[in-house]
């Protein structure tokens, strides 16, 4: 388990570095065309879809790192007023359903994705292919997919271990 929670921990780091890296190309792609305006009244052609899918991707990328270090807000008001057992149970639970459920989503992008690579669909501005952006958000939504089921097997183990190891994963769990 301490393998699987490391093996995680360098696989959301190697992500989010990659998405900051992205986010910083589009800083300064906005900025030489922000300058390139001022100067010479011409913008780069294709601008705006470029940041767009830019930033796409670094979201899609930075999407199973946020769920890995808990970067949502959420009311864990219920859960702490749980024994804990009990708390561990309803967290197994819905990490489990929110598991099925983003998995569901990951399978329709990746079908809307093989549906807009069949058809040769392009972008508006630039004529890129528009699957290669779904697939993009696809595997975004399958890396959080696998996040959510590695979270899931945390909760399992804590529940039904006889001595679960609270040390696992503790930065990430709502529930100790």
């Amino acid at each position: 388990m301490k393998k699987l929670d490391r093996i995680t921990d360098r696989l959301c780091a190697v992500l989010i570095r990659s998405s900051a890296v992205i986010l910083v190309l589009i800083m300064f792609f906005v900025f030489v065309n922000v300058v390139l305006r001022l100067t010479v009244k011409k913008a780069i052609f294709g601008s705006t879809e470029l940041v767009r899918y830019a930033a796409l991707t670094g979201a899609a990328l930075a999407l199973a790192q946020n769920e890995w270090f808990d970067g949502n807000i959420r009311v864990t008001m219920a859960l702490d007023l749980l024994p804990k057992k009990a708390a561990s149970a309803v967290a197994f639970i819905a990490y489990a359903l929110t598991s099925c459920g983003v998995g569901y989503v990951s399978f329709l992008l990746l079908q809307q994705a093989m549906k807009y690579d069949r058809s040769n669909t392009l972008t508006s501005e630039l004529s890129m292919p528009a699957g290669l952006f779904v697939g993009i958000l696809s595997f975004g939504f399958m890396l959080l997919t696998v996040i959510f089921i590695i979270r899931t097997i945390f909760f399992g183990y804590r529940l039904f271990s006889k001595a679960p190891d609270n040390t696992l994963g503790a930065h990430r769990a709502p529930v100790e």
